[in-house]
């Protein structure tokens, strides 16, 4: 080979890789300046998807128990559902059992889902977290929710969060949606508000099932014409008292969520306020409360 054409080659060689490093580094760039994935991000998606799970078992299951009408149960009120199965495999000639549409096989699927959000949860805060889990009622989704959405360093005070799960009122009444009005508040939470309600009054939390107990006593008397006139009078006093125990709870994350994070919580505000609200000092258990 003559010695123009090495030093062709090497000339030709020396401008590829010149060209590979700077698309390497032009790469490298690139992946940089692209928004990453949060872990508060993928919770908000993993928690919808565990709901989502959750909701399909619950129907499919409601509906496999459509099957067994007629059937001689060995307890005719509610029948084990190996039972429920076993008269849909004998109806279609079905194996349900074990199979993907089988509901114990979907519940794997959703403590799966589950888990990961512990994971995720765990990576925001785990001193939070765990505070979190401690509060019966509270589970690992539930628990990752809060800390996918709620940010203690934007929230200088309770309300802040009260007003992004939708619970604030307005002129003394609770906020609703109305179409093609935006909302100032997230709607996703507001539901996800709504589960921990629900969640308390299963499990009798303490102190929060005391609230609830509580402001629905006051209410009752404070609503008493409303209840007697018209239909709604009971709903709205259901609504209120569980407003007022998710609100307690919220204030008590609020309040938890910045002491760990070595932010202020004694704003003049905030204490006159929650004075008002709650009359009790705020803060989540350190230890489960059975």
């Amino acid at each position: 080979m003559s010695d123009l054409k090495v030093a062709d080659n090497k000339i030709e060689n020396s401008i590829v890789d010149e060209n590979d490093s700077f698309w390497e580094e032009t790469n490298d760039k690139k992946r940089k300046q692209e928004p990453l994935v949060t872990p508060q991000q993928m919770i908000r998606g993993l928690v919808e998807l565990y709901y989502d799970a959750q909701d399909y078992r619950i129907a499919s299951a409601n509906r496999l128990r459509q099957y067994h009408m007629g059937e001689p149960w060995k307890d005719p009120k509610r029948p084990t559902f190996d039972e429920v199965l076993e008269s849909v495999d004998r109806k279609t000639g079905l194996k349900i059992k074990g199979s993907p549409i089988d509901p114990a096989v979907l519940k794997k699927g959703e403590e799966l889902i589950a888990k990961q959000i512990e994971y995720l949860g765990r990576q925001v805060s785990a001193p939070m977290f765990e505070r979190l889990t401690n509060v019966k009622g509270i589970g690992p989704v539930l628990a990752g929710g809060l800390l996918a959405y709620f940010d203690p360093e934007k929230a200088k005070h309770p309300s802040s969060f009260w007003k992004y799960a939708g619970l604030h009122v307005v002129e003394g009444k609770a906020i609703r949606r109305a179409r093609g009005n935006k909302v100032d508040f997230n709607p996703r939470l507001r539901v996800l508000a709504y589960k921990i309600g629900d969640s308390f009054l299963k499990q009798r939390t303490q102190p929060y099932r005391q609230i609830y107990d509580d402001e629905k006593s006051r209410q009752l008397i404070v609503l008493k014409e409303e209840i007697e006139n018209t239909k709604s009078g009971k709903i709205h006093v259901e609504l209120r008292a569980r407003r007022k125990m998710v609100k307690a709870f919220l204030a008590d994350f609020w309040f938890t969520y910045r002491e760990i994070k070595g932010l202020p919580t004694n704003s003049p505000y905030a204490n006159d306020m929650l004075h008002h609200e709650l009359e009790r000092p705020l803060g989540l258990p350190k230890k489960e409360v059975k």
